[in-house]
């Protein structure tokens, strides 16, 4: 399957990446294969808990992390804070496209080699056992809220991890404030990556263990919390109603006009992303309000509208 490299001038790129013969009869093994559940596992009432600092050799303390331990896993601040450095400082010598804290190129096998170092580095090789072959990632430039998103889909049993170039190319640019994700304060791009990309993680176990997930949920608050030291669930990355607020003062229901093939347009604001979505009253219009009254849909970007007073 293709791999998606995207930049922050918003051009990508597509890289094909080849799935061996072996690795295909293995899928189909796992497919075939009925799913037996351990019923002889006991869920210990502790934590495990790891407060031991580890500078050079952070994904040793824990062997086949089993269910009950993975749910039960709690790591000391410090040590957390040790092992994302480590991640942060493997991604930058290991990575392609990846060259600094504020880069400006990333793709899919980025996020796949994310995933590997956390999985050795907080998790020891959990889901390399579990979901060896059903794992994908994807970076999205049309996710313009949410930061990231985690898939399951079903026959086959597949999940897929995607994160917003969007949202991570706005933030670190020209909005001078503090960047917060999941609580945490992001010192850089590849900060407020890692601290998405951590959210997604919690929602994979979820999916992986009780084939649900949500984040407003006690148990998910208390992973993330437990694993990563998130104190929150949202993110406060730089969005395109900020950016259309702050630069050009525009916000949802403003009335606006713009230049279309030489005629002048009027109309509303009814949604922004990357661009705004403008909705021009036309008889002959394809959308319709409630009061019966017929638009015309406009996508156009931010600096080519002109707000009416």
């Amino acid at each position: 399957m293709p791999e998606r490299i995207i930049k922050s001038d918003g051009k990508e790129k597509h890289r094909w990446s080849v799935v061996s013969r072996k690795r295909k009869d293995k899928r189909k093994r796992r497919r075939s294969s009925k799913h037996v559940k351990n019923k002889g596992t006991t869920i210990k009432s502790s934590k495990t808990v790891i407060d031991q600092p580890l500078p050079n050799g952070a994904g040793q303390e824990i062997k086949d992390l089993r269910n009950d331990e993975i749910l039960n896993l709690q790591y000391d601040r410090s040590v957390i804070k040790s092992k994302t450095r480590i991640i942060h400082e493997r991604l930058l010598e290991r990575s392609e496209y990846l060259d600094r804290g504020n880069f400006t190129c990333i793709g899919s096998p980025d996020l796949k080699l994310m995933f590997e170092l956390y999985d050795d580095i907080f998790f020891k090789g959990f889901f390399s056992k579990r979901c060896p072959d059903n794992l994908f990632f994807k970076i999205s430039r049309r996710m313009t809220r949410a930061g990231g998103k985690t898939e399951a889909h079903n026959d086959p049993e597949i999940y897929v991890i995607k994160l917003s170039s969007t949202l991570l190319f706005q933030s670190f640019k020209d909005e001078d404030r503090e960047v917060v994700v999941n609580g945490l304060v992001c010192h850089d791009r590849l900060e407020a990556a890692m601290r998405i990309f951590e959210h997604e993680i919690i929602h994979l176990v979820e999916l992986v263990l009780f084939g649900r997930s949500s984040c407003s949920k006690p148990r998910f608050i208390s992973l993330s919390n437990s694993i990563f030291g998130h104190i929150d669930v949202k993110h406060q990355l730089v969005t395109g109603y900020e950016i259309a607020d702050k630069r050009y003062g525009l916000n949802v229901g403003d009335a606006v006009c713009f230049e279309f093939e030489g005629e002048l347009c009027q109309g509303h604001i009814s949604r922004i992303t990357k661009r705004a979505t403008v909705m021009v009253s036309n008889p002959e219009g394809e959308y319709r309000d409630f009061g019966g009254k017929r638009y015309c849909k406009y996508y156009i970007p931010l600096g080519h509208l002109k707000p009416l007073s």
